[in-house]
């Protein structure tokens, strides 16, 4: 089974935008982004990381390119975040004893901190204008997911009624994607002009939320668009 699962929001919705760039993320950087769980297993414990974690965006090979990123770097890297995963690791097994109304705020706690210790490792790996386009691109990546951060609202300032209507928009772009994703199954084709499509009116709500300013900060912080690809994976329900 093959669906339609990568969450970046094509280039085309930037152009909705007033200012340079507006693209989707879990999830995700920062560095590493949040998003979705996914299970990772190591040395035979089973341990929930946000999937910006067990991949973080630095590995997809446009981003790699884009940041003109090193063997050396990508090495230094990749064992930044094991060594993370290794350290975070009790932390995030131990979310499945959280109650459950608790264990959103709970998780995106974890995954700040982790977040904040992966950029201190980063810094030292990467030079500043890597790291600042990093950063750019992992807020265009979470698209939606980006304004449940808390340091988002307070820099966009964002109010309480515009917070509630963009989770609103997340949970509608969720079901909308995860539809797109089993229709590709049958007609990838045509799932891709749905899924643009959802892209534009994505944009045109975003629009009626944001404030001219507001509009204009979100673009200096996620920098010039970038061409994420969609990606057809295997999986899914």
């Amino acid at each position: 089974m093959r669906l339609f699962t990568h969450r970046a929001w094509l280039v085309a919705l930037a152009g909705l935008l007033t200012g340079p760039a507006f693209a989707q993320l879990s999830q995700q950087p920062q560095v590493p982004n949040q998003g979705q769980a996914t299970q990772a297993t190591r040395q035979g414990a089973q341990t929930a990381f946000p999937n910006g974690i067990t991949n973080p965006l630095y590995t997809n090979q446009d981003v790699r390119q884009a940041l003109n990123l090193s063997d050396d770097q990508l090495r230094r890297l990749n064992a930044a975040n094991a060594a993370l995963q290794d350290q975070y690791r009790t932390d995030f097994s131990g979310l499945s004893g959280v109650p459950e109304q608790d264990r959103a705020a709970r998780l995106q706690e974890l995954t700040r901190r982790y977040n904040t210790a992966f950029n201190q490792s980063a810094a030292d790996i990467i030079n500043r204008d890597q790291m600042r386009r990093y950063q750019q691109l992992g807020l265009q990546y979470r698209g939606y997911d980006a304004f449940g951060d808390a340091d988002i609202q307070r820099q966009l300032n964002l109010s309480a009624d515009q917070q509630q209507q963009l989770r609103l928009l997340q949970q509608r772009y969720g079901q909308d994607l995860r539809d797109i994703s089993r229709y590709a199954q049958t007609n990838r084709e045509d799932a891709m002009r749905r899924y643009q499509a959802l892209q534009r009116q994505s944009g045109q709500q975003l629009n009626t939320i944001l404030n001219d300013q507001q509009r204009q900060a979100w673009s200096g912080m996620t920098g010039e668009p970038f061409p994420f690809q969609p990606q057809w994976t295997p999986g899914g329900p």
